[in-house]
């Protein structure tokens, strides 16, 4: 069971260890992209929280179909993709 303090600590952390990077790269907040659902731990807190908390756009797909995907790359000029390898 995760609980709410284990979400927050580890959104703290993430923010934490990317602010320096970020910084050096002259990044305040960016444009991420988000799909549904996103019962994922690694979603909830990287693209749910984290994002959120930095103040970060999230855009939000409802499902993943290549070419809305794609399309969503371009329209909002994403420069970062989040995603979660799955095994196959």
């Amino acid at each position: 069971m995760i609980s709410h303090r284990n979400v927050i600590a580890n959104t703290m952390q993430m923010a934490v260890f990317e602010s320096y990077g970020r910084k050096r790269s002259g990044i305040e907040t960016q444009v991420e992209l988000g799909l549904l659902p996103m019962s994922h731990i690694y979603a909830l807190v990287v693209i749910a929280h984290t994002g959120v908390w930095r103040g970060d756009e999230i855009i939000v797909l409802p499902k993943f179909e290549l070419e809305t995907f794609l399309s969503a790359i371009q329209r909002f000029k994403i420069a970062t993709l989040i995603v979660v390898r799955t095994s196959i």
